[in-house]
């Protein structure tokens, strides 16, 4: 098998795991690096694509850094990083609002009850608050559950797959030698 994420997939570096209560209340936050030697590594792992930032607004689904998941002011812009946190919560609405999924709800229970105004002195994130305003990843899992919510089938079909212009041209794979649509961006 490939390690080549699927379309509407990527890979991201990711720190830790936001744990949350079925009814979405922050439980914990738990370390995902393991130690390699004498140095700490963060994880891979098969996330919904990573949208592209340069500047700007451009919340993730379903993981992100502390600014989007937590509201953290990591770069002394306090205003932006409640708009993050905002725009993150409004993407999340955008795609799960009606989904019967518990696990979804959870989630968006704790992005409509967080307080961006603890994050900079929560007992669970100090800990950590080096490692996160540096722009660690973080994704979402529930109590008692080892499966993150990005790993969800469900939860996963909610993101678009980018669009495919009618115009590329089809050339063959390299591997497969099948005709495909060349990637834009690697």
């Amino acid at each position: 098998t490939s390690n080549i994420p699927k379309r509407g997939r990527g890979q991201a570096k990711i720190s830790y795991a936001v744990v949350l209560s079925g009814t979405g209340v922050f439980l914990d936050l738990v370390c995902l690096k393991y130690k390699t030697g004498e140095r700490e590594v963060t994880q891979s792992m098969e996330v919904p694509e990573p949208v592209k930032r340069s500047s700007g607004i451009n919340p993730n689904y379903l993981f992100d850094n502390a600014t989007y998941v937590f509201g953290l002011d990591c770069k002394g812009k306090p205003e932006q990083s409640v708009k993050s946190f905002i725009a993150f919560k409004q993407l999340h609405h955008k795609l799960l609002d009606g989904c019967a999924l518990p696990e979804a709800k959870a989630l968006l229970a704790f992005l409509d009850h967080w307080d961006v105004a603890l994050a900079a002195t929560h007992p669970l994130l100090e800990p950590c608050m080096t490692d996160l305003r540096k722009g660690a990843n973080l994704v979402f899992r529930i109590n008692g559950q080892q499966t993150y919510l990005h790993e969800y089938p469900v939860l996963a079909k909610k993101w678009p797959l980018p669009a495919q212009s009618q115009n590329e041209p089809s050339l063959p794979c390299l591997v497969t030698g099948h005709a495909c649509v060349p990637v834009r961006l690697h």
